[in-house]
């Protein structure tokens, strides 16, 4: 078992030895010259001498001849390359981290990646334990620490890709505690993934445990073209006096990924339409199908592409869902004018998807059985109602009602006690009359409030201005959707019980805002009626990832109150959820549809579709190493991608020239000491610099 050196170069240096000798032997001793007066008129005669030179102080020559040869070692990095063998060493820590993000979907990756975990398992020595973990946007140990191999290739062969998009922080996380949980020497994580781009968020900081490793297995050989439906947007109209959907998918991808594709509209499992595919110069396009009339109950509704490499996003569900005219109570100040709120009035007039039906009073003429079907209501510019009345809002919305505060110059100063229903309370309106009023500087943009506005044809919140609103102060159970360019809120969203309330801070006049002269702003208030009244798309519409509220979502239907909810995902199997418990919020794992049913066997609520996050079809790769250097802990071991632990790996982890340099510091204090107890004492050596020595016979 002998020494290798990394950088054995630096064994030149032990030629450094020879400099002492040789500078030894070449200089010459100095000699006192005493003239005896007596002798001074004598004639000087050469006497010839023979003269030996040697070493007359070897202990002090052979600390320093230590010293150089040690420097020279430990520059060399030498390291005992048997101990990374399986069983030199007391065992590994190894944690096989799996991605089964849908990417790992794309033609050869999942077999390679399966093939490379299992690899991994039968390279694994008696004295090593090892964990499987697959991970997606969440990461979850498939067995325990130190299963048997038969339980670790089992995990591996149940393990399948699905719906979800690669992050790599979850897995580095949870790698990192069972890394640092283990008593083993050596720690590694192995990482078996395609090394998606849009997995890792290079701001966000990612660290192994100290003296652990990241092995990347880089499985995504080739990026195959691939063609995505990106987004499905529908229109509704009236064609002979019945209600007619037309589908309009967006398609982006690879040109060369278009040769004889076709897309194909489905409606509940039959399929009414297929029109072929062509992208245009920008590797997208708009593919629109003809006007269907609108089933008469809740049907599901699928755009899919002819299946290519990765078939996950070749697919995009929506759920269709006949129109209601939607009760909407409107309640205004008792001292409004008619020429007051014409901008509202006329925007709901024009909602069409979905319609609504208005009534408009008077704050002060509401009564408490205007609020017992729990429609939505839009309080413009007014104080709450009062009495019976303000009881009949509250409990209203407490039962899954929606209201929609805007405030305005009538609307006081605020509420001293709502009992909890408003995000917040608001003062005295700001004037923003300097450089052409305010602006909103920030949006939540993932709500569904703004889902009208995402895109590139969706407009611009930002281009409106405000001349006064009013400054809200949120109560610590609200949050923010949209904020001015001052960081005040602009908008702000409250969930009270079931309900939802809103809170916009500026009216929807043209004196306090060009808000209701922009052509934003029709969308925005049909968007949001749209999302208070339940209707919008993202109420049936998810994304692989999010999390449903069972309780908010159940709200409409009979069993909002039930105990448990047998849930179908896309995969058939059924699971029962104990709604008012533990299983309020069902996290969204497949893609398809969710449908909910009681113990009885009858469907409550919405039919939820679910889509995979398409920021997964991107197929772009980061350099794998990158993040193996990325997680290492300062000071740590370099990334390694051997099948055993490279050369730097074992130099770093014995760290053997540590030790070496701790020897040449000893070394040169014990010389310094030696070296001043012969120059105290008297040296022989008549050149005591080089603790050299001679003698003349």
């Amino acid at each position: 078992m002998g020494f290798a050196f990394l950088l054995p170069l630096f064994l030149a240096g032990l030629a450094a030895l020879a400099i002492p000798v040789a500078i030894h032997l070449t200089q010459r001793p100095r000699s006192d010259v005493v003239r005896f007066p007596t002798l001074r008129f004598l004639r000087q005669s050469p006497f010839p001498s023979v003269r030996r030179q040697r070493i007359r102080d070897w202990p002090l020559f052979a600390i320093r001849a230590a010293v150089v040869a040690l420097l020279a070692l430990a520059f060399a990095r030498p390291f005992l390359p048997d101990r990374t063998v399986a069983g030199a060493s007391p065992g590994r820590e190894v944690v096989i981290l799996l991605d089964r993000s849908f990417s790992m979907g794309a033609a050869g990756r999942w077999s390679r990646a399966t093939d490379a975990a299992r690899e991994v398992v039968r390279g694994l020595g008696p004295e090593d334990r090892a964990t499987v973990v697959v991970f997606d946007d969440a990461a979850e140990a498939a067995t325990a620490p130190g299963a048997p191999p038969a339980a670790l290739l089992a995990a591996i062969d149940s393990a399948s890709p699905g719906a979800g998009r690669t992050r790599y922080e979850p897995a580095i996380t949870l790698a990192a505690r069972l890394l640092g949980d283990s008593p083993l020497p050596v720690r590694e994580a192995i990482l078996v993934s395609d090394f998606q781009r849009v997995g890792w968020d290079r701001a966000r900081r990612m660290r192994l445990p100290p003296g652990a490793v990241l092995i990347p297995r880089d499985v995504g050989e080739e990026r195959p073209a691939n063609l995505a439906v990106v987004e499905v947007r529908e229109r509704r109209s009236q064609a002979q006096g019945r209600e007619a959907i037309s589908f309009s998918a967006r398609v982006a991808g690879e040109p060369a990924a278009t040769a004889g594709r076709r897309a194909t509209l489905t409606l509940d499992g039959r399929d009414l339409e297929t029109i072929p595919v062509a992208l245009g110069g920008e590797g997208s396009a708009v593919l629109s199908f003809r006007p269907v009339p609108v089933p008469a109950r809740p049907a599901r509704a699928t755009i899919r592409l002819t299946p290519d490499a990765l078939p996950m996003d070749d697919q995009f569900h929506v759920v269709v869902t006949p129109s209601a005219a939607v009760p909407v109570l409107h309640l205004v100040h008792p001292a409004r004018r008619p020429a007051d709120g014409v901008y509202l009035r006329q925007a709901l007039a024009l909602a069409a998807d979905p319609a609504v039906r208005v009534t408009t009073k008077p704050v002060t003429q509401a009564t408490a059985t205007d609020f017992t079907d729990r429609p939505l209501v839009i309080l413009e510019d007014a104080p709450l109602p009062e009495g019976a009345a303000g009881r009949a809002l509250r409990r209203a919305v407490a039962d899954g009602g929606r209201l929609w505060v805007v405030l305005g110059s009538r609307s006081g100063s605020g509420p001293a006690d709502d009992d909890g229903l408003l995000p917040g309370t608001w003062g005295a309106p700001v004037d923003r009359l300097e450089r052409r009023g305010a602006t909103i500087g920030w949006l939540e943009r993932t709500h569904p409030v703004f889902e009208v506005f995402r895109g590139e044809h969706g407009g611009d919140l930002s281009a409106a201005r405000f001349f006064r609103y009013r400054r809200l102060a949120l109560d610590s159970a609200a949050h923010p959707l949209a904020r001015f360019d001052d960081g005040g809120v602009a908008l702000a969203e409250r969930r009270v019980g079931r309900g939802v309330v809103l809170l916009w801070a500026s009216p929807f006049d043209n004196t306090w805002s060009d808000l209701p002269v922009r052509p934003i702003f029709l969308p925005l208030v049909h968007q949001g009626v749209r999302y208070l009244a339940g209707s919008d798309r993202g109420a049936t519409g998810r994304t692989v990832g999010q999390v449903l509220d069972l309780l908010d979502l159940l709200a409409g239907g009979d069993s909002a109150r039930a105990d448990e909810v047998v849930v179908q995902p896309p995969s058939g199997r059924r699971i029962s959820l104990d709604v008012g418990g533990d299983g309020r919020y069902l996290p969204v794992r497949e893609a398809g549809f969710y449908a909910f049913r009681s113990l009885g066997g009858g469907e409550v609520g919405p039919t939820v579709a679910a889509n995979a996050d398409r920021a997964e079809s991107n197929l772009e790769s980061f350099a794998a190493d990158d993040l193996a250097a990325a997680v290492l802990t300062p000071g740590g071991p370099a990334p390694g991608g051997g099948e055993g632990l490279a050369p730097e790996q074992v130099e770093q982890r014995q760290g053997a020239w540590w030790y070496l340099l701790l020897a040449v510091l000893l070394l040169m204090l014990g010389e310094t000491v030696l070296a001043g107890r012969r120059a105290t004492l008297g040296s022989p050596s008549p050149a005591r610099g080089l603790a050299l020595g001679r003698e003349e016979r």
